[in-house]
């Protein structure tokens, strides 16, 4: 066990509707499966933000220059 918080699921709903139930990076936009990931790490910030945070496919590699600027 990490320690750390799940994702509220309010948060992750809003994050679906933000993506359209789809990947938000604009070159994929693959409806499943999906992550949410943190677009800066956990790690570091260690909170759950909805500024901070990403609908992703889980199936593909995303390069991570990627600069998703529509939040």
């Amino acid at each position: 066990m990490t320690g750390r918080q799940p994702i509220p699921a309010s948060l992750a709903r809003e994050l679906m509707l933000e993506s359209g139930y789809r990947c938000a990076v604009p070159t994929c936009r693959t409806v499943e499966p999906l992550d949410i990931e943190h677009i800066d790490e956990y790690a570091t910030v260690k909170k759950h933000e909805f500024s901070n945070m990403i609908e992703r496919t889980s199936i593909t590699t995303h390069d991570s220059s990627i600069v998703v600027t529509w939040r």
